[in-house]
């Protein structure tokens, strides 16, 4: 039997076509009834409700299943058959399974948070499990690029004309460069958010608090460390705790690339060694050109699949 997985959309920044790609995949991919799709956060209106300008909606053909919000559907009575509730106290709102019973525009409006999209991939699994879930994520939950939540990631990357916007789009895509790390971190040791080893792997502080707020961590990277000290976080690598590292020669292990939140991009791999226990899958990068001109700028794009999916209208899809 197929396992469930999950395919989840990012974009580097709002309006970098991440609806857009959504949309070409489902429209593209052989078994489209295979997947439940849904969305973190609200997506399928026609008007975005802060810029006003019109967004692609998201047709959902008669038998596809998908997740969101039951107070979403209370407009589309007779336009869907409801599969399966989700319900509180488990989630903090009805979230209701349904299948498509005709052609139709639907708004859908999923869990946002990692437990609760965690609790219904593990719903689905249970009662669907040779579907996949696709999911519209959002450029603010970063999250879902931890790979205990996507399998695979489809990433839509802006191109404009600001420096720091290009800067921060190629983030993510660093990550293929950092190694797989071999560092043994035990089961018992996993639910920590700050491990700090010595030069010989031995264990010399571990703390659940954040990193970014561990006065006693700051203490210990200020007086007391090795330069093959090694530390372990399963939090946020946050700027401040980097102008603390820089230059130290400690290698940082993250359990995951969702945890990178600095927007340092190239300096990252030039002033840390940083390696990561697990790594995201991106399958492609979808790319739109708001400015020209700068696309040489990404040469990291070769270490990916990458699409042009954009010309010159703005939601036109090139197949």
């Amino acid at each position: 039997m197929v396992q469930q997985k999950t395919i989840t959309f990012l974009g580097s920044d709002k309006n970098a076509g991440k609806t857009t790609a959504f949309i070409f995949y489902l429209r593209s991919c052989r078994s489209p009834f295979k997947y439940i799709v849904t969305s973190i956060g609200i997506n399928g209106e026609s008007l975005d409700e802060y810029e006003y300008h019109q967004k692609p909606q998201i047709l959902l053909k008669a038998g596809q299943y998908f997740v969101s919000k039951q107070s979403r559907l209370s407009q589309s009575n007779g336009y869907f058959e409801t599969i399966q509730i989700f319900n509180q106290p488990s989630f903090k709102d009805v979230f209701v399974l349904a299948k498509a019973t005709v052609d139709c525009f639907h708004v859908l409006e999923g869990p946002n948070s990692k437990s609760e999209v965690q609790l219904l991939q593990s719903k689905l699994a249970a009662s669907h499990p040779s579907f996949s879930l696709l999911i519209d994520g959002s450029i603010d939950r970063q999250f879902l690029c931890d790979p205990s939540v996507s399998d695979e990631i489809y990433y839509s990357l802006l191109i404009t004309n600001r420096p720091a916007q290009r800067l921060k789009a190629k983030q993510l895509l660093i990550t293929h460069q950092f190694e797989i790390s071999n560092l043994d971190i035990a089961s018992m040791l996993q639910s920590y958010r700050v491990i700090l080893f010595d030069q010989n792997q031995n264990t010399i502080y571990k703390s659940m608090n954040h990193a970014n707020f561990d006065d006693t961590l700051f203490e210990k990277i200020e007086h007391n460390l090795h330069p093959n000290s090694i530390l372990y976080l399963n939090c946020a690598l946050s700027q401040k705790l980097l102008n603390h590292l820089k230059n130290r020669k400690i290698k940082i292990v993250l359990n995951n690339p969702s945890l990178l939140v600095s927007n340092l991009s190239n300096e990252l791999t030039i002033n840390y060694q940083i390696e990561l226990l697990k790594k995201s899958t991106i399958k492609k990068v979808f790319i739109k050109e708001d400015s020209p001109g700068f696309l040489k700028e990404f040469d990291i794009l070769h270490h990916y699949k990458f699409h042009n999916l954009f010309q010159e209208e703005h939601h036109e899809i090139q197949l």
